[in-house]
């Protein structure tokens, strides 16, 4: 996907990138009301048996379907249809193209001249959102447990498990997939679970070799410290949240991050990215795109709402052009008693 730049921006103006979708009904009653937001903050305890648990989330996680894993006898961590319908799309940096100078990126590691372009993902959820609404889940340091077993993977399917979307590439040329450690190899090789295997989660979490990158396609990174519940990524990605976060028409933007370049942009600069699509619209005929733009103090370009505005000022101004007419043709006096009726017994 390429975009011009019509103008120059300075540094100090944001670029925003969103990703629009249409017909996907966030609204809809049933969906708004499929979560839990006592999982989201961390207060169900994870030593609770799995009936307590079901017991306890299967209200706010309905249909059951959204709180159960399907085929195992895991469930669902956070449970609800907002979080297990997270946009996945992989949006990565291909090109970046300036007069004569071009950069470019494979699989989004910079191969040639390196370019200083960024997409900054930070910064985009509500600050009261990150500080009360999402807390990673922990581990207690008073159990002495080992932090595979605290997790009990064999009680949930965590969010980083199923947004595993992520690859190891040559950290130089770009080239692989290369192998990677799997969320079963992980758990038994890095946190020495001792649990039952497999694990839910194909994806990579590590790299087997030291001169690979860990390349995000869409996933969720697991939280950085199992004994912090504000520690970055996990139900704390800034991505996740956003999502979390439902609209209010089946059409809407949600922001992504914010393109970033020393200097700012100038007119006829061009930007390429790759998109890596797992969030699938075709089967319930919706569309989905990727949108960039700065703001201004009201917001960005909105035809709708215009045209909104525009239809109900013109309906406006000609009903009161109807009762101006009325009020000079057939006036009405003021006070006239005619209109008084007395009530008869």
């Amino acid at each position: 996907v390429e975009f011009t730049i019509d103008e120059d921006i300075d540094e100090d103006t944001p670029l925003y990138m969103y990703y629009q979708l249409e017909k996907v009904y966030q609204n809809h009653r049933l969906y708004v009301k499929s979560r839990s937001d006592s999982q989201l903050q961390d207060t169900i305890p994870f030593s609770s048996s799995r009936s307590t648990l079901v017991n306890a989330l299967q209200t706010d996680c309905d249909p059951v379907e959204s709180l159960e894993v399907e085929g195992s006898n895991l469930l669902s961590y956070p449970c609800g249809l907002i979080a297990l319908s997270y946009f996945n799309d992989g949006i990565q940096l291909y090109r970046f193209q300036r007069d004569q100078e071009e950069f470019q990126w494979k699989n989004s590691i910079p191969i040639g001249p390196p370019s200083n372009l960024v997409i900054d993902t930070s910064g985009i959820a509500w600050e009261s959102d990150l500080s009360e609404k999402f807390r990673n889940p922990t581990v207690d340091i008073q159990n002495g447990e080992n932090v595979g077993n605290a997790l009990q993977y064999q009680m949930y399917e965590y969010l980083w498990q199923k947004y595993d979307q992520f690859n190891c590439y040559d950290n130089v040329t770009g080239d692989g997939p290369n192998s990677c450690l799997d969320w079963t190899r992980f758990a038994k090789e890095r946190q020495n679970y001792t649990g039952p295997i497999p694990i839910p989660g194909n994806g990579c979490v590590e790299c087997e070799n030291d001169s690979d990158a860990l390349v995000n396609e869409g996933g969720i990174l697991q939280p950085e410290s199992y004994y912090d519940s504000e520690s970055s990524q996990g139900v704390r990605n800034e991505n996740f949240i956003v999502w979390m976060r439902t609209a209010a028409l089946p059409t809407f933007r949600k922001l992504y991050g914010t393109l970033v370049v020393p200097g700012g942009f100038k007119a006829g600069d061009k930007i390429t990215f790759r998109i890596v699509p797992n969030f699938l619209v075709s089967s319930f005929k919706g569309t989905k795109g990727l949108v960039i733009g700065t703001t201004s103090p009201l917001g960005m370009k909105n035809y709708v709402l215009g045209i909104a505005y525009l239809v109900i000022g013109f309906a406006a101004l000609v009903l009161a052009l109807a009762f101006f007419i009325k009020l000079k043709v057939n006036p009405r006096k003021l006070g006239d008693p005619k209109y008084l009726h007395a009530k008869q017994q």
